[in-house]
């Protein structure tokens, strides 16, 4: 399991230990597993999902297992095609 630094306080790649770390944003690129640990821990407050026109033929599913609803902040597209969208997760 990665750990996961914030603040100078140590996390798991859980979600664990970062709620109550510090102020601010972490950004996390690249890294599915933490991104939907921190999903299901309630610890995110926003995503911004850039999707770049590839076709790969298959990939993972960024909410697979975990339920989370979203409202479109704002959303552009680049020249090239590539859609970067801003979702803010809403509270029950």
């Amino acid at each position: 399991m990665a750990e996961l630094a914030v603040a100078g306080r140590g996390g798991g790649a859980d979600g664990r230990g970062v709620e109550g770390a510090g102020e601010g944003e972490l950004v996390v690129l690249g890294s599915l597993s933490l991104v939907r640990a921190l999903t299901a821990a309630g610890l995110v407050d926003r995503f911004v999902v850039t999707t770049v026109p590839v076709v790969l033929g298959r990939g993972a599913r960024l909410f697979e297992g975990t339920a989370v609803e979203l409202e479109v902040e704002s959303s552009a597209t680049s020249a090239k095609g590539a859609v970067v969208a801003s979702y803010r997760v809403r509270r029950g």
